[in-house]
């Protein structure tokens, strides 16, 4: 776990270690009132937006107050008492805190799950969405014109070989496309409402072609050499969805040539008038195929990621089989916005149910910027998590060799920890508007050699998400605030201290973080093929994660 997230641990666990020794110093009372919640149990999924918390408290020196999430629940004579708190959509942590007259107090934290929740295997409505802004896509041009810059422009303009073809038997020529040489392609792409503004600038042009003709009924043969200081080549690109996949095509194409020269001069003059008029015109033609044949299909790949695609990718054991299929696709000045329904599930996750907030993408939630933004729904990290987490892949167990860290914490007679979460993990908006990550209830049973359990402790962690530079967007966990409580404990283990508590949650969650973020990894977040994204930042808006960053050529 990385220093920070340790130490972030260390901080907000320290005040939930020390408070029952805290009270111990309030004068001749030193003993702690006893707390039982009966209700909800661990694990428990919330029907509807409130939760009533019950339970029992006693204490021998009289009287008890008890607040549940900071609520005052009147406490009866017996000692029962109720309190009925509102709950959020997600992981909520509720705390019920016992405080004696001497100041003494006991605490009890569990975690329910609330919310909307859909079987997994339910496809999530823009699951992904992406905006490529007039910068990103002139970016997304100088990559395309790269590719094209290394094609053999040539091959497509030989397929409509012979270009020009007139005359007969004693007098005609079929003019052929055989080479083109080049110093240099560069490609721009400008959004227009409905369009793609393409432009395609070829440099220090020579075209090589062939003239097999007939002259007074005799055959013969000439190279002729076209050449142009530049050609310019200029439409409109469209993105559409068609047959549930993204397709591109190129309209109203139109080319300038600069400073053409043709040289015929093997060419019989009577066979030269036969073509010299049209020779341009063919020319513009070739060159017209070739980039409409060139042009699209090298856009569609450099946005491979926002087309239709089914894969599997492998994380934590399991196999993650991910579809997603594009459903709109919209351009205007502010860029192309593309958005994908998709499906996450995972082998052996059947059956379980995820969080769903369902929402609707839209360009302007990732900024009016001229960079690259993706739109992630929660609900699709919520289903990957709640697929994770029905399969078994997020349960832990390490066996404690002599040495290794939680052993050094928890003592020579701690030989095993399993975890398992009584919830899945759930993505939610925070209270201060970023993104929240919830492990609720993580229960740790810790074992002895005979198997014996010495104490189990439960454990709630929140954390949030962050985003990483790369060629990949990549989510990362930052670090971790959380609850910890001890359930049981054997009569002759000794108590845990505080500072054992924080180093047993930090050694924790450096084991179960790195999982968090493999099935964060096996999400698909977008990306432009051949570009970098610097610069990243993760946001929220209205359900949604959002990465914006800055798109650039990769070296």
């Amino acid at each position: 776990m990385p220093r920070s997230a340790a130490r972030a641990a260390r901080l907000l666990l320290w005040p939930l270690a020390l408070v029952p020794l805290l009270g111990a110093c309030a004068g001749g009372d030193d003993t702690a009132p006893e707390l039982v919640v009966t209700s909800p149990v661990r694990g428990s999924i919330a029907d509807g937006t409130t939760v009533t918390v019950t339970g029992q408290v006693r204490d021998d020196g009289g009287t008890v107050r008890v607040t549940v999430a900071g609520v005052e629940a009147p406490v009866a004579a017996d000692g029962s008492f109720a309190a009925t708190v509102e709950v959020g959509a997600g992981i909520d942590v509720i705390e019920t805190l016992a405080t004696d007259a001497a100041g003494n107090q006991t605490r009890d934290v569990r975690a329910v799950l609330a919310g909307e929740l859909v079987p997994v295997a339910t496809p999530v409505g823009d699951a992904l969405a992406a905006r490529v802004g007039p910068a990103a896509l002139h970016t997304v041009g100088e990559i395309v014109g790269d590719t094209v810059d290394g094609m053999d422009l040539a091959a497509t303009a030989r397929a409509l070989n012979p270009i020009y073809s007139t005359g007969g038997s004693c007098l005609g020529v079929d003019v052929s496309f055989l080479d083109l040489q080049k110093s240099d392609v560069a490609v721009s792409l400008a959004p227009v409402p409905g369009a793609l503004a393409t432009g395609v600038r070829i440099d220090d042009v020579v075209i090589d072609l062939r003239a097999d003709y007939k002259l007074a009924c005799l055959g013969g043969s000439s190279h002729v050499t076209v050449r142009a200081d530049q050609v310019r080549v200029t439409g409109d690109l469209g993105l559409g969805v068609t047959g549930g996949d993204l397709h591109a095509a190129i309209a109203g194409l139109s080319v300038q040539i600069d400073n053409l020269d043709v040289d015929a001069s093997g060419v019989p003059d009577a066979v030269f008038d036969l073509f010299s008029g049209t020779i341009e015109r063919k020319v513009e033609e070739a060159i017209e195929g070739a980039i409409a044949d060139a042009v699209p299909g090298l856009v569609e790949a450099t946005l491979a990621d926002l087309t239709s695609r089914a894969f599997v990718v492998p994380a934590l054991g399991r196999d993650v089989s991910v579809q997603v299929r594009p459903t709109t696709v919209t351009i205007d000045a502010g860029g192309a916005f593309v958005a994908l329904d998709g499906t996450l599930g995972v082998a052996g996750g059947d059956g379980a149910v995820y969080l769903a907030s369902p929402a609707r993408a839209s360009a302007g939630m990732m900024g009016a910027d001229g960079g690259f933004g993706v739109a992630l729904a929660d609900d699709t990290l919520n289903q990957a998590f709640a697929g994770m987490w029905a399969s078994g892949a997020l349960d832990l167990g390490v066996d404690l060799e002599r040495g290794h860290p939680l052993q050094l914490v928890l003592g020579d007679r701690a030989r095993r920890v399993d975890v398992a979460m009584a919830l899945p993990p759930t993505v939610t908006v925070g209270p201060e508007g970023g993104l929240r990550v919830m492990i609720g209830d993580a229960i740790l049973h810790l074992r002895d050699a005979d198997g014996v359990e010495v104490a189990t402790i439960a454990l709630s962690l929140a954390t949030t998400l962050d985003a990483e530079p790369g060629d990949r967007i990549r989510l990362a966990l930052g670090a971790p605030e959380v609850f910890a409580q001890v359930l049981t404990q054997a009569a002759d283990q000794p108590p845990f201290t505080g500072p054992q508590l924080e180093d047993l949650v930090g050694t924790l969650f450096g084991l179960m973080g790195p999982m968090i973020d493999d099935v964060i990894g096996a999400v698909p977040m977008p990306t432009i093929a051949g570009a970098t994204v610097a610069n990243p930042g993760v946001s929220s808006r209205d359900g949604f994660v959002v990465v914006r960053g800055d798109l650039a050529a990769a070296p």
